[in-house]
């Protein structure tokens, strides 16, 4: 399998945002409840007339294609996924109070600026729940689940609520929250778990379980850890505060996506709590069709409680055994002077160079235009988290074809003041943008900064 050279820059504000891993009914509703008064709540709440979803007994629309009849009458819905019964508040409210001992964990809308504290989104104008219930573990899973299930109410699960649509914090519904989940000191390290991962001579050494409630960073921090010595890495998006959950739910992409593929490619197993309250796991070998759906398909199928992630040993290195194992933060600022010649080069170098040397350049690029420091002319902007040092890099450009002369001219970066780091291995300045940098007279960058670890170059 071949995969993308590079992951572009615009992917990293996706990666900000797909952590919260419900899925919306298609239905709305033109008349929402005014739930900023506790009046209102009191009255709509308790009297029966708000609807499941959180919405009053009004106009039902469907937003489908073009031509679709689904439009219903006061009230009535033309399929059964949008049917909801009237409801109290009460018998949730008192479900979820007699299991939870620690009331923190539960808000409620006449909880005034606590609960609303607790429905606000990252990215989007916040919903209104129900209830917002912060789990931390299974067990307390399953009785929200149930609470909100035995009382007719639709249910959202929320990891790191990052998504820009809101959507794990849904009007109406019982939100699990599962932030709360997370314990580092519990995860799973195996490290006998171990197997050929996607590329020719690629292997991941070992897996590591975790809670669903963790972050990016965690993992990030754990797979160094643990795995740190032996080169092994931990794929995490572009935003350290990304729930994992939503994040791998979702796709997941990141700097190194081009060597151990996506998030969908290195989480081995689901452990998830269906509709019902039982505990399952997904994988290739056991319920492999829902193990299939939560990879990449997003929310939905079950509240995921656990995923185990493979950890990615990074390639032999050139000069590993002179120097040790390297990763490089680098950056490529280059004028085109032929710009033809430029898109097909860069073109070339995604598609049809060696995938077993391109899949060592993660990161991002962009083009751009003057007027500005580069005057009018056009440009290309690099920046790659590499595996293996800068000298390999540049060796690897050029054997590639993105380091041409003749297509090509490397600038530095036009912020950069007297004295600015272009040149850092292992947090030992060796070049600053004041001075000549002898080591780059073999093969220019904008800058290169090398440290001994992954985890290192994604901080």
């Amino acid at each position: 399998m071949k995969l993308p050279s590079v992951t572009f820059l615009f992917v990293i504000g996706v990666l900000c945002a797909t952590e919260g891993y419900a899925h919306d009914s298609p239905y709305t509703q033109e008349d929402k409840v005014d739930l900023s008064s506790a009046d209102v709540l009191e009255d709509e709440l308790n009297n029966g007339s708000l609807w499941a979803r959180g919405l009053k007994k009004k106009e039902w629309s469907y937003k489908g294609k073009k031509g679709d009849d689904m439009t219903s009458s006061k009230g009535e819905c033309g399929i059964d996924y949008c049917e909801a019964k009237q409801i109290s508040l009460g018998g949730m409210k008192s479900c979820l109070k007699e299991h939870f001992d620690h009331l923190s964990n539960l808000y409620f809308p006449d909880d005034g600026d606590d609960y609303n504290l607790a429905r606000y989104t990252a990215f989007s104008v916040s919903r209104y729940p129900a209830a917002i219930v912060y789990v931390e573990d299974v067990e307390e899973v399953q009785h929200a689940l149930k609470c909100a299930v035995d009382n007719g109410y639709k249910v959202s699960a929320r990891g790191g609520n990052h998504s820009y649509q809101g959507l794990a914090t849904m009007d109406g519904y019982v939100v699990i929250d599962i932030g709360r989940t997370c314990k580092p000191d519990e995860f799973v390290v195996d490290k006998t778990d171990q197997g050929p991962h996607i590329l020719e001579g690629s292997k991941y050494i070992g897996t590591i379980k975790a809670q669903a409630g963790c972050t990016n960073a965690i993992m990030l921090a754990a797979g160094h850890e643990h795995f740190g010595e032996d080169g092994g890495m931990t794929l995490a998006g572009g935003c350290p505060s990304v729930g994992i959950t939503g994040y791998v739910l979702g796709g997941g992409a990141g700097n190194i996506s081009p060597y151990v593929g996506y998030g969908v490619d290195i989480v081995k197993e689901f452990q998830l709590v269906l509709h019902d309250g039982t505990v399952v796991k997904a994988s290739e070998n056991e319920n492999s069709d829902l193990y299939w759906a939560s990879r990449g398909g997003g929310g939905g199928n079950g509240i995921v409680t656990h995923l185990t992630y493979k950890i990615v040993q990074a390639p032999k290195q050139k000069y590993e055994e002179d120097l040790g194992r390297k990763f490089t933060l680098l950056n490529l600022r280059m004028v085109i002077k032929d710009v033809d010649k430029a898109a097909k080069r860069i073109m070339e170098w995604f598609y049809d160079a060696d995938p077993l040397i391109t899949g060592k350049f993660g990161g991002g690029f962009f083009w751009g235009k003057g007027p500005g420091s580069y005057g009018e002319s056009i440009f290309v902007i690099f920046v790659f988290a590499y595996l293996g040092s800068w000298r390999e890099a540049v060796e690897d450009l050029k054997v590639t074809g993105l380091l041409d002369d003749d297509i090509f001219t490397i600038v530095s970066y036009p912020e950069q003041s007297h004295g600015n780091v272009i040149l850092s291995e292992d947090y030992e300045v060796l070049c600053t943008s004041d001075q000549t940098c002898p080591q780059f007279e073999n093969g220019k960058l904008s800058s290169a900064y090398e440290f001994n670890s992954y985890a290192e170059v994604e901080l």
